[in-house]
């Protein structure tokens, strides 16, 4: 019988069956592999020639901030999204035994007028930092440049840019980014930590003191330079009166641009500063002995002279 008869004058009792429980969506569970993850970073520049140029921040929360320079698409200042089932197959990739996690930190082809690729990628709170000059580094770097560069496509970018108000220069992000950097950018130079986190945060910080960033990405930029450190770089380098002088001039011009001190014309840039340690404070080092060393700090500082009267 569908209902019950009741006891008193034959009526039909009510139906007491409760209806059922709203069904609740239930998120998609995250791959093993991306809730390891708390960032992945690429950034492509400058060569002779049309390169891209521009820079990407990958949340694994499918976030994506993004800073498009030149020869790419789209140009300027966006936010999007991507899948994160897309993210977790990255992420698998990123972390596949001897993958992109295992590589050093510098690669050089010893040609010129190459392309710097920097990516990064933080890993159980640890950061792996590689730049690559002139494709010269292992297939797993050249993979993840390769599927990150195809993630872009994928993306579903905010239909606005991101806003750049007037008084940009002077946010709180944007200020405190340009100590960030200035900070990270001094360690290198002291040979503290590898070349790569100032390399990738300098030019946005330097870009900020014309009010031409966003502070939506100069907070992301922070963000990523709180998750984890670079890793460690060899030391100090031994250098001769002359080098050691010409290091702290450069150091301290860059460190002085990005927090507004007075500067005269000739002050360096930050990037006048990544030319000269490139070559006098290397993230790659050969073994030295004592005839080999003096042979470099005397050639170094004839280089450094010339330089320093430029």
């Amino acid at each position: 019988m569908s209902a019950l008869v009741g006891s008193c004058g034959g009526h039909e009792a009510p139906d007491l069956q409760q209806d059922p429980e709203p069904t609740v969506a239930q998120p998609r569970p995250v791959s093993p592999e991306l809730a390891r993850v708390s960032e992945f970073v690429l950034s492509r520049g400058a060569c002779y020639g049309e390169c891209p140029i521009n820079l990407m921040l990958v949340r694994p929360d499918g976030a994506v901030f993004y800073w498009g320079k030149m020869h790419t698409a789209p140009l300027g200042f966006h936010r999007g999204w991507l899948p994160r089932a897309q993210l977790g197959a990255f992420a698998e990739m990123v972390l596949a035994e001897d993958g992109y996690t295992t590589l050093g930190s510098y690669y050089h082809s010893g040609w010129t007028d190459q392309a710097t690729v920097i990516t990064s990628v933080v890993v159980d709170g640890q950061r792996t930092i590689v730049e690559d000059y002139g494709r010269e580094a292992p297939e797993a770097a050249q993979a993840f440049v390769q599927a990150l560069s195809l993630v872009l496509l994928a993306v579903r970018w905010d239909p606005d840019p991101l806003d750049v108000p007037g008084n940009s220069r002077d946010s709180p992000s944007c200020t405190k980014l340009r100590r960030r950097v200035a900070d990270t950018c001094l360690r290198f130079a002291a040979g503290e930590e590898t070349s790569g986190m100032c390399k990738l945060f300098a030019d946005p910080a330097e870009q900020t003191l014309s009010g031409a960033v966003p502070p939506e990405l100069c907070a992301e930029l922070v963000r990523s330079l709180e998750l984890a450190p670079a890793p460690a770089g060899a030391g100090p380098l031994e250098h001769g009166p002359v080098c050691s002088a010409y290091l702290a001039s450069v150091a301290s011009g860059c460190r002085d641009r990005l927090l507004g001190a007075p500067i005269a014309d000739e002050t360096p840039t930050c990037h006048q500063m990544f030319k000269a340690l490139k070559l006098l404070q290397p993230d790659a080092r050969l073994p030295e002995d004592d005839e080999r060393r003096q042979l470099r700090v005397s050639a170094d500082e004839y280089l450094c002279d010339a330089r320093a009267k430029r």
